[in-house]
């Protein structure tokens, strides 16, 4: 068996499980589309995610693609969700919000 054909075996394997025996499930989903050569599959599955990790995994993927200027656009959204994650902290904190 190839390779492409372990990526398609574990997809159908991780899409068997039920949602919440898999950490990340979608972004694993979309790691062995990748690898299968279904690269727009997982592109339009981490388009869809929410969170910094889907991003910066899609603004890799599109980057590997030579689609830099779609990675960049992904880019601020990294960011953006970044930013909100660390004031999040700082609030739940009370402080100041670190270092001036």
């Amino acid at each position: 068996m190839g390779e492409a054909g372990r990526a398609r075996e574990a997809i159908a394997q991780v899409e068997a499980l039920p949602a919440d025996e898999v950490d990340d499930r979608e972004l694993t989903i979309a790691g062995l589309l990748a690898q299968d050569g279904r690269v727009e599959e997982a592109i339009a599955l981490l388009r869809r995610l929410p969170g910094t990790r889907a991003a910066t995994d899609l603004a890799e993927l599109l980057i590997s693609q030579d689609r830099f200027a779609e990675a960049v656009a992904v880019i601020p959204d990294v960011a953006a969700q970044r930013r909100e994650k660390e004031k999040a902290a700082s609030e739940s904190k009370g402080g100041w919000g670190g270092d001036p």
